[in-house]
C-alpha cells in the first residue's frame, strides 16, 4: 500500500480498536451525566447503555462503524477480503441496518471481483427484491447492461496481454497492460494475469513489486485456486536469499533445460539419428510415462508447473515413486515427463486424473491451448525424440485408443 493507504489503515484500525474496546462513535450521547474527573463505580455505571434508547444508540454506532470500515477497505484500499468480513458481520448483527442497499452494493462488487458468483447472485436477488426502484439498484443493473460490450472488449484485450506474458514477450505485454489499465482500471484483471505478471517481476528480481501483485490476487480473488499459490509464493520470496544460498541451482532455474531425454529404467536414448515418422509400436504392457506437452510457455512458468505437479503427485500418489523432469523437445515445445508407470493402463489413469485437475488446481495459469496430456512407452519415447514428429505420434495414439 502507498502512504495514503497506510494512513487510512491506521485511522481505520484506531476506530475499530475503539469500537472493540466498547466505545461508540458518540459516547457522550449515551448519558446525560458524565464527569471526566470522576472514576468511581457509580459514575462509570452511569456510562453503560442500559436504557432501550441508549442500547439502540450503541448498536447504531457499532453498525455505523462497521459499515464505514467496510466501505473504506473496499472502496479506498481495494481490500475486498477484509471489507467483506466487516459487512458480513454487520448483516449478521444488525438485520435492520440502513442504508442496506449501499451495503448490498459493496458486497455485490466484491463478490464479483472475488469470483464468488453464487453469493453475488444472492445479493443481486436481494437488491432487486427489497429495493427494485432504488437508484443504486437501477444504476447498477443499467450500468451492467450498458457496459457488457465494453466488458467483452476489455476481456479480449487482457486475454491478449496474458498471452503475450505467457509467450515471454514482456515488453509488449507491459506496454499494452499500461494502456489497458488507463482505459479500464483494475476491473478486468484476472488472477491468471496477475500471477504471470508477478512471475515476470520475480525473474527481474523486483520482489517487492511481485509480492504486491500476489497480495492483490489473495485480496481480490480469495476463492480462486491461485490464491493459496500466491500466498505460498510470497512466503518463498520472503526467504529467497536463504533458499538460493541453500540450493545454488535455484538461481539458475530460469535457464532452459538441456535436451537430455529421460526414459524409464535408465534406458539411454540412442543417438539422435533421423528416423521415419510413424514407426511407433503399440505395447500396452510396456512401461510408460505421462507427458505434459507445453507450447510457448515461459520457462519460469514451466518450472512452477513442474513444482505443482510434484506437489500433486505427493498428495495423490504417495504410494508410487513418481519422478518429474523437464525435457526440451523443440524451440517452442517443452515436455514435463512423469515417470514411471508399470503399463499403459496405469499411465492412462494418471493422465486422466491429472488432466482434470490441471486447469482448475495444478496449473490454473495455463490456457487450455497451451498444454496437452498424453502417455507414451519407453521405446516410443525414444523414437519420438529422434524423429520429432509429434503430430505423427498423436495420430498413432488416436488410431490405437483402447
Amino acid at each position: 500500500p502507498n502512504n495514503d493507504n497506510w494512513r487510512r489503515l491506521a485511522a481505520l484500525q484506531a476506530m475499530m480498536n475503539s469500537l472493540m474496546a466498547g466505545n461508540t462513535l458518540d459516547s457522550s450521547a449515551l448519558t446525560t451525566k458524565q464527569n471526566a474527573s470522576t472514576t468511581d463505580v457509580e459514575s462509570l455505571y452511569e456510562l453503560l447503555p442500559l436504557t432501550e434508547e441508549q442500547q439502540k444508540l450503541s448498536r447504531d454506532s457499532i453498525s455505523a462503524a462497521l459499515f464505514m470500515a467496510g466501505k473504506i477497505l473496499i472502496q479506498d484500499m481495494e481490500d475486498c477480503s477484509r471489507g467483506v468480513a466487516m459487512l458480513e458481520r454487520l448483516l449478521r448483527t444488525d438485520s435492520a441496518f440502513r442504508p442496506k442497499q449501499e451495503l448490498y452494493y459493496n458486497l455485490y462488487r466484491c463478490y464479483q471481483k472475488q469470483g464468488d458468483l453464487q453469493k453475488a447472485d444472492r445479493i443481486k436477488a436481494l437488491l432487486q427484491a427489497q429495493f427494485p426502484e432504488d437508484p443504486i439498484t437501477l444504476a447498477l443493473f443499467q450500468q451492467k447492461q450498458a457496459s457488457s460490450e465494453q466488458a467483452r472488449k476489455a476481456d479480449s484485450v487482457y486475454q491478449q496481454i496474458y498471452e503475450l506474458f505467457i509467450a515471454e514477450k514482456y515488453a509488449a505485454a507491459l506496454q499494452q497492460k499500461k494502456v489497458a489499465d488507463s482505459l479500464y482500471g483494475a476491473s478486468y484483471w484476472t488472477p491468471q494475469l496477475l500471477y504471470i505478471e508477478s512471475i515476470y517481476y520475480i525473474r527481474q528480481r523486483q520482489d517487492s513489486t511481485a509480492i504486491r501483485i500476489l497480495y492483490q490476487i489473495n485480496n481480490q480473488f480469495s476463492a480462486h485456486p491461485l490464491a493459496p499459490k500466491a500466498i505460498a509464493l510470497i512466503e518463498a520470496l520472503s526467504n529467497r536469499a536463504r533458499i538460493e544460498n541453500t540450493i545454488p541451482a535455484a538461481a539458475q532455474s530460469t535457464q532452459a533445460p538441456a535436451n537430455n531425454t529421460a526414459v524409464p529404467n535408465n534406458v539411454t536414448s540412442t543417438a539422435a539419428t533421423p528416423e521415419p515418422a510413424g514407426n511407433f509400436v503399440k505395447d500396452e504392457k510396456a512401461q510408460h510415462v505421462a507427458l505434459l506437452v507445453l507450447t510457448q510457455v515461459d520457462q519460469a512458468l514451466i518450472n512452477e508447473t513442474r513444482n505443482a505437479l510434484q506437489r500433486f503427485n505427493r498428495e495423490n500418489f504417495a504410494v508410487n515413486t513418481l519422478s518429474t523432469s523437464v525435457q526440451s523437445f523443440t524451440d517452442k515445445i517443452r515436455m514435463i515427463q512423469v515417470a514411471t508407470f508399470a503399463d499403459a493402463e496405469q499411465a492412462r489413469l494418471y493422465k486422466d486424473r491429472a488432466n482434470q485437475r490441471t486447469r482448475t488446481d495444478i496449473a490454473p495459469w495455463l490456457e487450455t491451448t497451451q498444454y496437452e496430456w498424453m502417455i507414451i512407452s519407453a521405446d516410443n519415447w525414444q523414437r519420438l525424440n529422434r524423429n520429432k514428429d509429434l503430430e505423427a505420434y498423436k495420430t498413432f495414439l488416436n488410431k490405437n485408443r483402447p
